[in-house]
């Protein structure tokens, strides 16, 4: 391996893989949700893999050699507790990321000697009541990468998906408990070694779990229902979604309008935009009706829910319980947001100034309009 890329290399196993690999390989490209400062031969990408927009696959070397994918989310709940927003956010960081990576490598897959690896779950493997949702969005990756495989075969490559099927892990953040990746520097290893060996499954801490596939197998009925109560006598405690506010009057909308919705995204799990319903907060007078704007920002792929704007943006922390405020550079030190940062010291919100995009604004737009 001399070039690698971690989809999800900023927190549990993903991060102790790296920590097992940065001082042997020549660069590692990691994508993950949190913000981080490149070092020595590390790149850090922020992506919320929510989105979809797969730009991070542009800022990838071609020569790259190794592709390690440990991203997911993961929630144990009823179903009926679930939005169809949840739906959509579980399929496409467990499942479509997983199956676009591959078909953007395939051609690498096919013809040159090349590692990949996918950290699956023992969840799609076995009936696993509460953890539906997260049990189908990763048994439909194991199925992808078992049928992959065979092609591969056929098609006289050497290479193969390894597909890791672990259990609870302790040391991860994925049941919202703190990574610890001195726990899990065991199993970083054995899985870079089984990869590069072009395995195809793992079974990690296999005695206990082979002996839950077999439990599973003999009475799926029993193991189902079995699993629901252990489930729920021994919850463990969930990783909170972050949910992100932000408002604007977005006015003849425009791709700096885009761009501060993207990247407001990338911070955060849910995003409630609130819409000004006129500019009186910025002595304007808005060209495009309330109800029109609302329905253009609805339509943003990147916003989950639109409102009407609060009058004070930390209302927000009353009402949906944020845990990320966004607003452009512009307010930084304003008494407003002096104020609000004063508010949100002890409640463990942060304050995200985004840069404008200075090529366009609602005012550049309307000056040329007033010129025709």
């Amino acid at each position: 391996m001399k070039k690698v890329l971690i989809i999800g290399g900023t927190h549990g196993l993903g991060s102790a893989i790296l920590e097992e690999l940065k001082s042997s390989v020549e660069h590692i490209y990691v994508v993950g949700k949190t913000q981080k400062a490149d070092n020595d031969n590390i790149t850090y990408i922020q992506e919320n893999l929510i989105n979809q927009d797969f730009e991070f696959l542009t800022k990838i070397p071609n020569d790259i050699d190794t592709v390690i994918i440990t991203s997911g989310i993961c929630r144990i709940d009823k179903f009926q507790n679930f939005t169809s927003n949840d739906i959509d956010n579980f399929f496409k960081t467990n499942t479509l990321t997983v199956i676009k990576t591959i078909h953007h490598f395939y051609d690498k897959l096919l013809n040159d000697d090349f590692n990949f690896c996918v950290i699956s779950s023992i969840s799609a493997h076995i009936v696993s009541p509460l953890l539906a949702l997260y049990g189908s969005t990763k048994s439909a990756i194991s199925s992808f990468i078992e049928s992959i495989n065979i092609e591969l075969e056929k098609q006289n490559s050497k290479n193969r998906i390894l597909d890791v099927s672990p259990g609870y892990m302790k040391g991860t953040s994925l049941y919202g408990e703190k990574t610890d990746i001195s726990l899990l520097s065991d199993l970083a290893k054995e899985i870079i070694t089984r990869m590069e060996n072009k395995e195809t499954f793992f079974l990690p801490n296999s005695k206990v779990y082979n002996k839950v596939l077999n439990d599973y197998k003999e009475n799926p009925e029993q193991f189902g229902l079995n699993s629901y109560d252990y489930k729920i006598t021994n919850k463990r405690p969930q990783k909170k979604p972050i949910i992100g506010y932000m408002s604007g009057s977005f006015d003849l909308f425009h791709v700096g309008h885009l761009n501060i919705i993207k990247q407001a995204k990338k911070y955060c799990d849910f995003l409630i935009v609130g819409v000004h319903k006129d500019g009186k907060h910025k002595n304007k007078e808005l060209v495009i009706d309330f109800e029109d704007r609302k329905e253009i920002v609805r339509n943003i792929k990147y916003v989950d829910m639109v409102i009407d704007a609060l009058p004070e943006d930390s209302d927000a922390y009353e009402l949906y319980h944020i845990s990320k405020l966004f607003v452009g550079t512009d307010y930084k030190g304003s008494e407003k947001f002096n104020r609000y940062e004063e508010y949100f010291k002890e409640k463990d919100v942060e304050i995200i100034y985004i840069p404008y995009t200075q090529k366009c604004s609602s005012t550049k737009l309307r000056e040329k309009l007033n010129n025709f």
